[in-house]
């Protein structure tokens, strides 16, 4: 509904999925591939600008940005965006750890363990004062919606005032002092 809100979060996706990136070894050695002429040379990573920017879109909308990790024994095999919508963390009642996943696809519950750290969904939240371990629906989209709702109230207003007949104010300014004569 509100274009500027719209237009933010694009704007900053597309920034962040245009900068430059480099891939290297393990221990951050050698550069394997770059974003000058990127050929996925990892080979689980086809198209990393597209999941960079549906990975910061959500991060900016929910909070919360996922991705799947597809693999074939302990070979990473494709690296995929995931709807936030469709996954829920999972905590230990007792502990309070994170546990798993359930992920939601037609109507279909399959949980996906974190297991010695390790998980099938990679995961990012952005923590605040009021969490510690999983993500609050406040969300840099709902600061921008709320602060946009100021402005569309107020443009809205403004358009209603004048459908309804309103006149715009005049100021009538005299040279001189005006007495009760006059």
């Amino acid at each position: 509904r509100v274009a500027a809100v719209y237009r933010a979060v694009n704007f900053t996706a597309d920034a962040l999925s245009n900068m430059p990136f480099s891939i290297t070894s393990e221990g951050g050695g050698k550069e394997i591939d770059s974003s000058e002429e990127y050929h996925n040379a990892v080979g689980f990573l086809p198209y990393p600008r597209q999941l960079l920017r549906l990975m910061t879109q959500s991060f900016l909308v929910t909070n919360m940005a996922y991705a799947f990790k597809e693999t074939q024994g302990r070979t990473i095999k494709n690296l995929r965006y995931i709807a936030p919508a469709t996954v829920t963390p999972i905590t230990d009642p007792k502990s309070g750890e994170l546990i798993r996943f359930d992920r939601t696809v037609n109507n279909i519950k399959t949980p996906y363990p974190i297991k010695n750290g390790q998980c099938n969904i990679v995961y990012a939240f952005q923590l605040n004062w009021k969490n510690e371990l999983l993500p609050d629906d406040n969300s840099p989209f709902k600061a921008m919606a709320n602060a946009a709702g100021i402005g569309l109230y107020a443009d809205k207003y403004i358009k209603d005032f004048f459908e309804r007949g309103g006149i715009k104010p005049t100021i009538l300014t005299f040279d001189g002092v005006l007495d009760q004569t006059s």
